[in-house]
């Protein structure tokens, strides 16, 4: 798809905001990524002379956060980027992402999926990401998780049973079975199982296009301006890769025929016959090595568009908003806020308060404001 430029210019400012919850405690398996590069203008260089800078000046700003063991329950970033920031020939992109890593490990497969997706956006030059390097971006980061379960650390952090505090596992091997993972007081052991979604917008500020790819169940939004009244428009820009998805429960009926059930709350539960059984909560993902063989497939959905001038900010988040939230609860909640840091703050504190801390998830969320001027 290609766009065409026009005269108008975008000013972004976003936030970004992690809460660990309290249901795994000091334990936050997931991560934010926020990061931007100059990527070469599509048009050529009009000649014009360009103001100096500073490399401090022209240096792209990068943000993460999450992604392990936490003294402190939450962490947040926030970045206004203007206009005015520019270099002859170039232009910016901006990466948004969210990772929402499951099971032991997960806040590994989280970071290592963080960094695969920056080291693979870094070698974009252009103001285009084509469909084969998204493929290729999330194929590699599934391919980095997996190497972990080759070679899986001896000890391992995660909640102890009851879900009353953290427990330090011991990995246990044995000859022709799968490597598992112990703690005192267990009645069963974990299997070596895990993986992490992954939700990554992608806006290229000299054609505005947004690209929107995403494995599992967290979720992107866009919010617009009504053009006849004060409206706000919602526009889902993801579809959750779950069980209730017909779409998705069709594809693995019809691939993986007779190899796995699901449950009426979306889990896909595999057949066996032996051995422990995983059930997972998404049909696509990023790691997951057992689940392959039942048709969790790591290959993304891609989503394009262009920001309009009516469209007011962009939201990604992982399931512990949308589970907790519903649309009118999260647009009174950010709209009460011109600072998108303290927007997206007070939208995950909101679900601390409506679940009031009882077993909640681990909740992340990134708000970006865009401002055509």
């Amino acid at each position: 798809m290609e766009f065409k430029k026009d005269d108008s210019t975008l000013s972004i400012s976003y936030g970004a905001f992690t809460h660990n919850g309290s249901r795994y405690h000091q334990l936050n398996q997931d991560v934010y990524s926020c990061f931007e590069r100059w990527v070469d203008t599509a048009a050529p260089p009009s000649g014009k002379k360009s103001k100096s800078h500073s490399s401090k000046e022209i240096t792209p700003a990068r943000f993460v956060g999450g992604g392990g063991l936490t003294t402190s329950k939450l962490a947040a970033v926030g970045k206004r980027n203007s206009h005015k920031e520019k270099m002859l020939g170039k232009s910016k992109m901006h990466a948004w992402c969210v990772f929402d890593g499951h099971d032991m490990l997960g806040e590994v497969a989280a970071s290592i999926a963080a960094q695969t997706f920056e080291q693979h956006l870094n070698m974009i030059t252009t103001p285009h990401l084509k469909n084969e390097e998204i493929l290729a971006m999330f194929k590699k980061a599934h391919a980095n998780i997996l190497e972990v379960y080759d070679n899986p650390p001896e000890k391992a952090t995660y909640v102890a049973p009851g879900y009353k505090s953290l427990g330090e596992y011991t990995l246990k091997s044995e000859p022709g079975k799968r490597p598992m993972y112990t703690t005192p007081g267990a009645k069963s052991a974990r299997p070596l199982e895990f993986g992490t979604t992954a939700l990554m917008c992608v806006l290229f500020e000299e054609t505005k296009e947004l690209v929107v790819a995403w494995v599992g169940d967290s979720k992107a939004i866009l919010v617009s301006k009504d053009a006849h009244s004060d409206d706000m428009l919602i526009q889902d820009l993801t579809i959750s890769h779950n069980g209730k998805n017909p779409d998705e429960e069709a594809r693995i009926q019809r691939d993986y025929p007779n190899a796995v059930t699901f449950s009426p709350d979306g889990y896909i539960c595999p057949r066996v016959t032996s051995g422990p059984v995983h059930h997972l909560a998404m049909t696509r993902a990023l790691g997951h090595k057992s689940l392959y063989d039942y048709g969790v497939i790591p290959e993304p959905q891609v989503r394009r568009l262009k920001i309009r001038d009516n469209d007011f900010f962009l939201l990604a988040a992982s399931d512990g908003v949308w589970d907790n939230l519903n649309d009118g609860e999260i647009l009174d909640t950010v709209l009460d806020y011109s600072s998108p840091l303290k927007g997206v703050a007070d939208l995950v504190h909101t679900v601390m308060d409506a679940t009031q801390m009882k077993m909640v998830d681990n909740t992340t969320a990134v708000l970006v404001h865009f401002d055509l001027e």
